[in-house]
């Protein structure tokens, strides 16, 4: 294996300019970086795994106990905790105790022999101080999951009072109910239990504690006590499945804790418990307490949500309702889900999507929808128009709000406080790049040598610029993509929508005495030259839509763009799984993004408005929505951003909520409350800026006949 000293001969420079290259060290030159990495690749040296190591120092070691991981529960927490170990340059040695004293014991002695940074365990142990003591008193961080352990040791654990007594709702009254649990000696079980006894619909005699390391016989004990019960509680999705097998629904209700899991039980109800998001803060925990000094304090974690079976009824589809909506990878994904809801229900859905254009030119013309679907820039004025406000179908329509993430219902379903609409496929801007380039030290020292600072994700559009000009090979011969970024020049809206945060981050929404939008400002002409300017490091064959520009990126075109976050789906969908883990995300540059998506609502001619009605609280619901992000859409539910398997595989997710709080889409052109066709001023205006761009029209000529054309937008 080929050593730093061969790799400093075969670049012909000496041992410590090998070690600044490993070491992202500023002071080398872009040439003598590329002469290490040029001879790296030569003699097959591995580069990025000794960089790693050297910039750490000696290797960080976590060290985790868990019962098993069959479980699903010891699975996702163990998942959670590696997923973050690796984030963070950190190692896990995992140890399996089977829930046995002895063993864990055993663990720990082995534990003692090698060099740990920390400890995550799952104890079976009735004095978790004494039994990790030598530990402790060393300094090193433990961590109790799941189980109470006591004031010397911080605990993470789920609140499984909160969890009994949604369990003891389901419970009938005064009906034969039953409850298996684990070991009741460790603290959730028992605590679960008292809260479950707590409801009065449970009583001691009928709880059966299960030690599957004993040869327990617990579940046969309950089937052959309980033949015929009306409920059944577990605090294991693995109870769960196996009763199953011995109790048909809907004669007896199975309610179990369980994982939060995408797709969870259809046979019975679940009480999810975010386990690898709990994984993933303890071990950062830990982590920053190795690293900062920082002292553990204990959490207790809530429950995620409930999800409830619903019957699948092969029933004859008698009812047609018909959906409006311009096409979005959303609506491609509801298409696919909608048979689902034609078996429950008998009423068959056909969705009819179209390009943005035609659909502003279709639904005015024909009444025939029932639903349709509209973007938070034309709801405000149309809703009143076209849709009939849920009240009048369902009193208690506020409800439907609960589930959704803060602040989204105020974008995406009211118009003069009244509720017209559900949040179905919120969308927001975000800046994606490609992370390698920002992460190669290469291409920083390259940067530095240019300009004279350091090559970082953009905070402001004239950084967009200088970093885009950067990785522009028309104007840096070297640069390892053709373009700096693409802007979509074959759709005017979408122009439009590229100048909007660039106006919005120099303070350009100034409004006349006719509370019109002002183009004759300094800061829109101010906006249109940076626009001007991005154009040049794009693309001169004309981007028709975000996603062409997603795989573009995907692609190695360009370095750097700017995206609604639904069209970043194609990222994660490609086949190219290797390289989508290598785009990084990020605001967009001035921190003023345009919100995007739509939602869905009933239209005013529907002949079945109930039906309606249903059809969209079930799309838009939490039943639906992983399915919804995982075949590319987005949501507005809150408990997706939850979900570890949804971030994993499209990881700007997790920043989408902070996004839609900086963005903005309500009427843009208008100061106050106007009728007028948004779309058409977005088309038009872009197609002014396109004329500027292709040096058709001057940039003050242009925003001089857009502000023409908005003295009409009243009357």
């Amino acid at each position: 294996m080929a050593t730093i000293d061969d790799l400093a001969r075969a670049a012909g420079v000496s041992h410590g300019t090998v070690s600044n290259v490993l070491n992202n060290r500023n002071g080398v030159s872009y040439q003598k970086i590329r002469q290490v990495q040029e001879a790296a690749q030569r003699i097959g040296y591995q580069i990025d795994r000794d960089a790693r190591t050297l910039r750490k120092g000696s290797a960080s070691l976590l060290v985790v106990l868990l019962p098993n991981v069959t479980s699903p529960v010891y699975a996702d927490l163990y998942t959670g905790i590696l997923r973050c170990a690796e984030k963070r340059n950190y190692a896990v040695q995992l140890y399996l105790t089977d829930d046995l004293a002895s063993v864990e014991r055993e663990k720990l002695h082995s534990a003692q022999g090698i060099k740990l940074s920390g400890v995550l365990t799952v104890s079976c142990l009735s004095d978790i101080e004494k039994g990790y003591a030598s530990l402790t008193k060393n300094g090193l961080p433990v961590l109790s999951l799941l189980r109470h352990a006591n004031r010397a040791i911080p605990s993470f654990t789920f609140d499984m009072r909160q969890a009994a007594c949604l369990a003891g709702k389901q419970l009938p009254e005064n009906a034969e109910c039953a409850c298996i649990t684990a070991d009741l000696s460790f603290s959730d079980q028992q605590r679960f239990a008292n809260a479950l006894f707590d409801t009065k619909k449970l009583c001691s005699d009928a709880v059966y504690q299960d030690a599957p390391a004993r040869h327990s016989t617990a579940i046969e004990r309950l089937i052959a006590e309980h033949p015929s019960p009306a409920a059944l509680v577990t605090t294991d999705a693995q109870y769960a499945e196996r009763l199953l097998m011995h109790y048909a629904r809907p004669q007896t209700e199975i309610i179990s804790l369980a994982p939060l899991r995408i797709r969870p039980s259809a046979s019975f109800m679940s009480i999810c418990l975010n386990y690898r998001a709990m994984g993933d803060a303890a071990a950062a925990a830990v982590i920053d307490s190795v690293e900062q000094g920082a002292s553990i304090s204990s959490r207790v974690f809530p429950v995620s949500k409930v999800s409830r079976p619903l019957p699948i009824l092969n029933v004859k589809a008698e009812k047609t309702l018909h959906v409006l909506s311009h096409n979005t990878p959303a609506m491609a994904a509801l298409k696919a889900l909608a048979p689902i809801y034609t078996r429950r229900t008998g009423v068959r859905v056909e969705i009819e999507t179209c390009s943005l254009s035609e659909f502003y030119q279709r639904f005015p013309r024909d009444p025939s929808w029932d639903i349709i679907r509209l973007d938070p820039s034309t709801l405000p004025y149309r809703a009143p128009q076209l849709l009939r406000a849920l009240d009048t179908l369902d009193k208690d329509a506020h409800l439907a709000l609960e589930h959704f993430l803060p602040g989204v219902v105020k974008n995406y379903s009211y118009s003069e406080d009244q509720l017209y609409a559900l949040p179905f496929d919120i969308s927001v801007q975000m800046l994606f790049f490609r992370r390698s380039l920002f992460e190669s030290s290469a291409q920083r020292r390259a940067y530095y040598e240019i300009n004279q600072s350091e090559l970082e994700i953009p905070r402001t559009f004239d950084d967009f610029n200088k970093v885009s000009r950067f990785f522009t090979r028309e104007y840096r011969d070297a640069s390892p993509t053709e373009f700096g970024t693409y802007i979509s020049l074959g759709n005017p809206t979408s122009t439009a929508m590229e100048f909007f945060p660039r106006l919005m981050e120099n303070d350009g929404m100034i409004y006349n005495r006719q509370n019109i939008l002002d183009f004759s400002t300094p800061a829109a002409l101010s906006a249109l030259n940076n626009l001007m300017e991005s154009t040049i490091y794009s693309s001169k064959v004309p981007v028709y839509s975000w996603s062409d520009i997603a795989l573009d990126l995907l692609n190695d075109r360009h370095a750097l763009s700017i995206l609604y976050i639904n069209h970043a789906s194609h990222i994660a969908l490609t086949n190219k799984s290797e390289t989508s883990s290598k785009i990084g995300f990020a605001p967009v540059p001035g921190n003023h993004p345009l919100l995007g998506g739509g939602a869905l609502g009933v239209s005013l001619n529907s002949p079945l408005p109930e039906e309606a009605y249903d059809f969209i609280r079930w799309a838009t619901s939490e039943e639906l929505a992983p399915d919804l992000v995982m075949l590319g859409g987005t949501s507005a539910c809150r408990i997706v951003y939850e979900m570890g398997e949804i971030l994993e595989a499209f990881p700007w997710l997790s920043e989408l909520p902070n996004s839609l709080n900086m963005g903005t889409r309500k009427p843009i052109f208008s100061s106050v409350p106007t009728v007028y066709n948004q779309h058409l001023m977005e088309f038009r205006l872009g197609e002014y800026l396109i004329d500027v761009i292709k040096g058709r029209l001057q940039p003050t000529e242009a925003l001089r006949l857009i502000q023409l054309e908005l003295q009409n937008i009243k009357q």
